[in-house]
C-alpha cells in the first residue's frame, strides 16, 4: 500500500501507511475521545546498513484526544483511524526533536523518527477540563502524576516533565474562591517538586529553581524544595546559595547525608576565601554573572 502523506505546516510533511485495517463500519476519534493505543518510537539511522533503534514503546497508553498530552499531528491522525488500525508514522527531524536530539531516549541530533501507532479502542468522554469538577480534575492529575512517575523510573525525564506540566495547566483560568485556590496549590505541591527534579536532572536549573521557589512559597517548610534548590545552586557553583539551603533542609527533614553536603558546601567556602585572601584583586574583572543556565 502507497504512503500517504498528511500536510501539516508550509515546510514539512509527515508520511503515514496504513500497516493494518481496522474494524469496519466503525467511526474514529474526535477532540474529547479517551484513546487507547499501543505504540513504538524508533529513531531512524542515517546508514541504511544500520538498523533502526527503538527508544520507547507502551503496549496501551491511554490519552484524550486534543488535551496536548500527546504530538499534535499524532492526535490529528488518531482521529482518522478506526480501532485496530495500525499505522506507520514517518517523520523529519524538525517534527520532534530536532537539532537537539534527546539524550535522555539516546536519540542523537537531526534523527529521523518513526513511530508504530495502533488504536486499540477508544471511547467518547463526557467531560473535559472545561466542565468537570475540581475533584475530577484531581482525579485526572494523578493518572497523570502515574505516567510522569513510570517516565521517571525509565530516566525519560522530559517526558516525566510533561505529564507533571499537564496537571498544572488543569487548573489554570478555574473560577475559584480563595479557600479553593488554597486547596488547589496545596494538591500541587508535589507536581511542582516533581517537575523541579525533572528540571534538574535536565540541567535546567534556572527553572528548577523557580519551582523550588513555587513549592517554598505555598510550604516554606518544605525540606525538598530547599534540597534541590541547593542541589542547583551547588551545579552551578554558587556555594552559599547551596550551603543555605542545605541548611533549610536538614531542618525539616534531618538526613547525614545532607549534613555531610553542609559539611562539604563550608569546606569549599573556606576555600574560596582563602584564595581571596592570598590575593584579594582576582577576579575583581571577571564576569560576575550567575552561573545558572
Amino acid at each position: 500500500m502507497p504512503k500517504r502523506k498528511l500536510q501539516k505546516t508550509m515546510e514539512s510533511t509527515i508520511e503515514y501507511q496504513t500497516t493494518q485495517t481496522g474494524q469496519e463500519n466503525t467511526t474514529s476519534p474526535t477532540d474529547g475521545s479517551l484513546c487507547y493505543v499501543r505504540y513504538e518510537a524508533r529513531w531512524l539511522p542515517s546508514k541504511v546498513d544500520t538498523d533502526v533503534v527503538v527508544f520507547d514503546a507502551a503496549d496501551v497508553v491511554q490519552f484524550v484526544v486534543g488535551d496536548g498530552s500527546i504530538l499534535e499531528f499524532i492526535s490529528d491522525l488518531v482521529k482518522q483511524m478506526v480501532p485496530g488500525q495500525q499505522i506507520v508514522v514517518s517523520t523529519k527531524c524538525n517534527r520532534v526533536y530536532g537539532s537537539m536530539g534527546c539524550p535522555t531516549h539516546g536519540v542523537p541530533p537531526n534523527a529521523d523518527i518513526e513511530f508504530t501507532i495502533t488504536l486499540v479502542s477508544y471511547e467518547e468522554c463526557s467531560t473535559t477540563p472545561d466542565n468537570m469538577t475540581i475533584f475530577e480534575l484531581k482525579e485526572q492529575g494523578l493518572l497523570l502524576k502515574e505516567r510522569g512517575s513510570e517516565y521517571v523510573q525509565k530516566k525519560q525525564f522530559d517526558l516525566a516533565r510533561s505529564e507533571y506540566m499537564q496537571t498544572v495547566q488543569l487548573f489554570e483560568n478555574l473560577n475559584t474562591n480563595e479557600e479553593e485556590d488554597l486547596d488547589i496549590q496545596l494538591y500541587l505541591v508535589p507536581f511542582y517538586q516533581n517537575i523541579a527534579l525533572c528540571e534538574l536532572q535536565l540541567e535546567n536549573y534556572s527553572s528548577c529553581l523557580n519551582y523550588c521557589s513555587t513549592v517554598l512559597d505555598i510550604d516554606p517548610t518544605n525540606g525538598k524544595a530547599h534540597y534541590r534548590m541547593a542541589l542547583a545552586y551547588e551545579k552551578s557553583q554558587l556555594y552559599k546559595e547551596a550551603k543555605w539551603h542545605y541548611t533549610e533542609s536538614n531542618k525539616y527533614m534531618e538526613s547525614k547525608g545532607t549534613q555531610k553536603k553542609i559539611a562539604r558546601m563550608s569546606i569549599i567556602l573556606k576555600e574560596i576565601s582563602n584564595r581571596k585572601s592570598k590575593n584579594p584583586y582576582a577576579g575583581m574583572f571577571r564576569d560576575t554573572t550567575k552561573r545558572i543556565s
